[in-house]
């Protein structure tokens, strides 16, 4: 851990890029204290003006601040990669807990779903349920953590199938424990260094 986080502060590119994604995410989540529009508030006299002390990036053919509208927008960007990454990994771990533990066709037919999943390239998947289910950040959270979960999936399916072979899992199996527990309990555990 310690060779890494050298290696990461060495690295000015990715200090740079850090520093940078931190900024814009607090800028972001303190939005309404670096702008005093909303992200929606139109000013009719106030159409396609170039960037200004009272607009620091101009407005647009509504007349709504575009540097308000960037934040606010932000927001919503950030809330779904965060969300739909938790849902995904969510995803990926029970599904990859399950086939990595019970193996056999439970874990073939997880396997083929991921590869099913995999064919597609995401971009036109995405669409094409988006297509189906409809728009809104709702639907575009659902599409994102139904469509990346198979990364995690693999990880967590290869900790297991190597983990259950270990003398405690054999242990509970033995004094007659629930594989629901021994996978979540015991397993799980062990296997979530590559999740997080």
């Amino acid at each position: 851990m310690r060779k890494k986080l050298k290696k990461l502060l060495n690295n000015n590119l990715a200090i740079f890029g850090l520093i940078l994604c931190v900024i814009l995410t607090l800028a972001c989540i303190f939005a309404p204290l670096l702008t005093k529009y909303g992200a929606n508030t139109v000013e009719v006299n106030e159409i396609l003006l170039a960037p200004s002390k009272e607009h620091i990036m101009g407005t647009d053919q509504l007349g709504r601040d575009v540097f308000a509208r960037l934040l606010y927008g932000g927001r919503i960007s950030i809330a779904v990669g965060v969300i739909s990454a938790i849902f995904g990994a969510l995803i990926g771990t029970i599904l990859g807990s399950i086939s990595g533990y019970f193996s056999g066709k439970i874990d073939e037919f997880f396997v083929k779903l991921s590869e099913l999943f995999q064919i597609f390239p995401s971009i036109i998947l995405i669409l094409l349920i988006s297509s189906i289910i409809g728009q809104g950040v709702k639907n575009i959270i659902f599409i994102f953590s139904i469509t990346g979960w198979m990364t995690t999936f693999r990880m967590v399916r290869n900790e297991f199938l190597s983990l259950k072979q270990e003398n405690y899992v054999q242990v509970s199996k033995a004094i007659g424990m629930s594989n629901l527990r021994i996978i979540f309990k015991h397993i799980l555990p062990n296997a979530m260094s590559p999740v997080i």
